[in-house]
């Protein structure tokens, strides 16, 4: 079950930062302004499901990335412009693979900030769940929170009788 966008019942608006404002937040992504596999990695990680299992990470004491970790990879091993896959120091590619790891590591930043889940420390990332990142943020609770997820259980009227 995937949630909807979030919006402000208030305003009207998004409440989750969006890719525009990721590369606002980040100049040194400009690159990846236009880019559509970047824009999809941001769309998987922005969405609710995943901030929440990224959120229950970091309760755990995990970094962030480790409540997506396996699913990213999925995602990202199908990408031609933002694949970061097979990581090693004789790929010509290193360094651009290892930027796009960094970018992915600042799209989290971006996203979990509204939570006010500030970055707290480096940790290592369970090898059983990604080969791809050997470390990355845990966010700790900092300030004051704009924003929280409420699971809420309400009864369905079906319009029979009830026993």
């Amino acid at each position: 079950m995937r949630f909807q966008n979030l919006v402000s019942q208030k305003s009207g608006k998004e409440l989750l930062p969006s890719y525009r404002d990721f590369i606002v937040a980040y100049p040194k992504y400009q690159k990846f302004a236009d880019n559509a596999d970047a824009q999809q990695v941001f769309e998987f990680l922005r969405d609710p499901e995943t901030l929440l299992s990224m959120i229950k990470s970091c309760q755990q004491g995990k970094p962030a990335l480790s409540g997506c970790a396996e699913e990213l990879d999925k995602i990202t091993s199908t990408l031609q412009d933002f694949n970061y896959h097979n990581t090693s120091k004789d790929d010509p590619l290193y360094l651009e693979k290892n930027v796009l790891k960094q970018a992915i590591g600042s799209m989290i930043r971006v996203l979990l900030a509204p939570f006010s889940l500030l970055p707290s420390s480096k940790r290592r990332v369970n090898p059983a769940l990604t080969p791809n990142f050997f470390s990355a943020t845990h966010y700790a609770l900092t300030g004051v929170q704009q924003l929280q997820f409420e699971i809420a259980v309400t009864e369905i009227d079906l319009g029979r009788e009830k026993l």
